[in-house]
């Protein structure tokens, strides 16, 4: 196992039922039933990383979750390895796109995404919408109305995602990932 591909990934709780019952903290819960797992990049091809692994290469469970999330750096800043698109919407919210890769959406957990999206889209009150592996969606939090347009063009858009995750938002305002429930 090369830790330069290890990278943490956000899965729905089904993904946890075909996964041996791990030690306390290997899965870290995100809210709306999801959670942060642990993969190895195997030339675009995950595989789950095992409490096994770590301790055949001497790693604790927080080692790795650190780790992953710094190889989850440096593969964001790549802009050739996952796309960052600026867009309106019809009512003029404007939003950011990452995508194109299996790992967008896990960057939801990436330390630095709240000051970007901040710088981005000129806001403190953020929110994530992560429908599926490939894709997390970055708007102004706003009012419940401009939330549930919002909801709607994401549907639209990712109406048959090939791997799901949530129709439900996270706010990422202060850089704190947190379920939203409205």
């Amino acid at each position: 196992m090369h830790t330069s591909k290890i990278y943490p990934y956000v899965v729905p709780e089904g993904y946890l039922a075909f996964m041996p019952k791990p030690p306390e903290g290997f899965f870290r819960a995100l809210g709306h039933n999801t959670y942060l797992s642990l993969v190895i990049d195997f030339d675009n091809i995950c595989g789950c990383v095992t409490p096994d692994m770590l301790n055949e290469h001497g790693m604790s469970i927080d080692e790795a979750h650190q780790k992953a999330v710094l190889n989850l750096q440096k593969l964001a800043t790549d802009e050739s390895a996952i796309q960052k698109t600026a867009h309106k919407a019809p009512d003029g919210t404007q939003f950011v796109v990452w995508g194109s890769h299996w790992l967008a959406a896990s960057c939801l957990v990436l330390p630095n995404l709240f000051s970007w999206a901040r710088k981005t889209l000129g806001t403190d009150e953020i929110l994530a919408s992560v429908p599926e592996r490939e894709t997390m969606v970055l708007f102004p939090q706003k009012d419940r109305a401009t939330r549930d347009r919002m909801r709607q063009l994401i549907a639209h858009v990712e109406k048959d995602p090939k791997k799901p995750i949530t129709w439900e938002l996270f706010s990422i305002s202060g850089g704190e990932i947190k379920a939203i429930f409205d």
